[in-house]
């Protein structure tokens, strides 16, 4: 290393350590959480308490992870003393102590995640014949609940939770940079930015292997929830295609565009569109003006979310900041949608060779960290909006090809596309005109919660100082939210901007579930 002058593997081997204590620590957190909640919310699915549930998850998967690291910093430990900011400690005890606050930062979007797919995956399994079939045999409920609900609703958990766990290795990241917790994400970023490339290409091997462990683990597991070795995939299509009459599908579309949740999120989403294309008609003053004598005021009928350090209105530029909020959001999902997808059809119809090629490219390329891959890219091009958007296409196409492959999978040697071949239809036609519509879905909906995720990397790049350039007011609400935090006034202004983007993610995420609901009524 050119920073530390020292071998390379010394400080991985000291570091290493904090970050996997981080990790597990922060997967038990989930687990814990997600598990029995999602199981509630299923059983008990569109009822009061499942409805609670589903938007407190949408509002821990809307939430910046580093805004909410140093909310909880604020609380728990400048204002009630409970726990240390940050830092490391020589004792076991305060070490544990010390990774509190971070596990449950890193946990909360893992929680919500997990939960929302157990309660998915709850909801549907409890609708097989089986399970109807074991409870006619008498079978006690808390066995067919443990055995054939629960069992076969963590198949699909466990492919999750790794995807997850690879997630928290790459956002360990940012984490440990705001808790200044001495392991193996904050030395990244230390390396990146002070371009010691040594590390940095050790540190991203290391992630690269240990995303590697994490899936050999994973499909050492599978063996267990599923003794009789059936793929996940075949699992997936039998919980998809379980039909429903048609007298249901008549009265699930009325029932879809009259939930009030659907209608509340196609309110939010409005109403940021409306927001980012006028907002010199909303904003009440010029989000670039300075006015020391106003600085570091807290929310009042002047300054609705107060002031920053230079006294410019924190509202206003949270307004002027959503035009970038929707942009990073929009162009980041646009492209890795349609080059995802694409590869997607084209691996999983003609298979073979071409299969092989491009799935193994995108094994490879999905064995490193989403997060550390854009902060890598983004410290090689430089700050800027272009180079983040460059960022985002490069990494973000390989989740829409595995999902639309995937559905191609199951598809392509169905009753209607063997009908068109042997009608003679070409493979074009076969391709966009009957397998491309069935097997879009999953993507599009993928695509609306990619829309909430691209606008937190966003958030959390500005954070880091590689998004967009300050002090442009076109800097967008994240940068806003790093403005505000580092130099909080009192009274409230931290939690302002950054609730304004998990209420944008919320208003995304709801329109998200409709559109679920919707094609997974149509495609019935």
């Amino acid at each position: 290393s050119f920073t530390y002058q020292m071998p390379v593997s010394e400080l991985l081997a000291s570091r290493f350590p904090v970050t996997l204590a981080l990790t597990l620590m922060s997967t038990v957190i989930s687990l814990v959480i997600s598990l029995p909640l999602g199981y509630f919310a299923g059983v008990h699915k569109d009822r009061l308490g499942d409805q609670v549930v589903r938007t407190t998850s949408l509002v821990a998967i809307s939430m910046p992870s580093f805004w909410v690291g140093l909310l909880l910093m604020i609380v728990f430990a400048l204002k009630l003393k409970w726990l240390p900011a940050g830092g490391w400690s020589d004792t076991l005890l305060g070490q544990f102590r010390c990774l509190i606050l971070p596990a449950v930062t890193q946990s909360l979007m893992t929680s919500a995640l997990l939960l929302r797919n157990t309660r998915n995956s709850v909801v549907d399994i409890t609708r097989m014949d089986y399970v109807d079939f074991a409870r006619s045999k008498g079978i006690t409920s808390g066995e067919v609940r443990t055995r054939h609900v629960m069992r076969n609703a963590m198949i699909s958990t466990v492919t999750l939770l790794s995807m997850r766990m690879a997630a928290m290795l790459g956002g360990s990241v940012i984490i440990e940079t705001v808790f200044s917790v001495p392991g193996i994400g904050k030395l990244a970023s230390d390396a990146i930015f002070g371009r010691d490339y040594a590390v940095v290409q050790y540190v991203v091997l290391l992630f690269a292997v240990l995303v590697l462990v994490i899936n050999l683990i994973t499909d050492i597991l599978y063996s267990f929830l599923d003794p009789r070795g059936q793929s996940v995939e075949r699992g997936v299509r039998m919980k998809r295609y379980h039909g429903v009459s048609p007298l249901e599908q008549k009265r699930s579309m009325p029932a879809w565009l009259a939930k009030p949740s659907f209608v509340i999120g196609l309110l939010i989403v409005l109403v940021v569109i409306l927001m980012a294309l006028f907002p010199q008609f909303i904003a009440p003053y010029d989000p670039i003006a300075t006015d020391v004598t106003v600085s570091n005021q807290a929310p009042s009928a002047a300054h609705w979310f107060g002031t920053d350090f230079y006294g410019r209105d924190i509202f206003s530029r949270v307004i002027w900041g959503t035009r970038i909020d929707l942009l990073i959001g929009v162009l980041g999902v646009v492209i890795p949608f349609l080059v995802g997808g694409m590869i997607g059809l084209l691996a999983g119809y003609y298979g073979g060779f071409l299969d092989s090629l491009l799935m193994r490219i995108t094994d490879i390329m999905m064995a490193f960290p989403f997060t550390i891959l854009v902060i890598t890219i983004m410290a090689i091009l430089g700050q800027g909006l272009i180079n983040l958007f460059i960022a985002l296409w490069l990494v973000g196409w390989m989740s829409y090809a595995k999902l639309v492959r995937s559905e191609v999978l199951v598809l392509k040697d169905s009753e209607f596309i063997q009908a068109a071949r042997v009608a003679g239809f070409s493979d074009a036609r076969i391709l966009f005109r009957h397998l491309l519509p069935n097997v879009i879905s999953s993507a599009v909906v993928f695509a609306a919660s990619d829309v909430v995720m691209c606008m937190l990397t966003g958030a959390s790049m500005s954070f880091l100082g590689l998004g967009v350039s300050p002090p442009d007011h076109r800097s967008g609400a994240p940068f806003s939210t790093r403005a505000a935090i580092s130099s909080p006034s009192p009274g409230g202004p931290p939690c302002s901007p950054g609730l304004f983007l998990a209420v944008s993610g919320v208003g995304f995420s709801l329109l998200g579930d409709g559109l679920t609901d919707f094609l997974r009524t149509k495609g019935r």
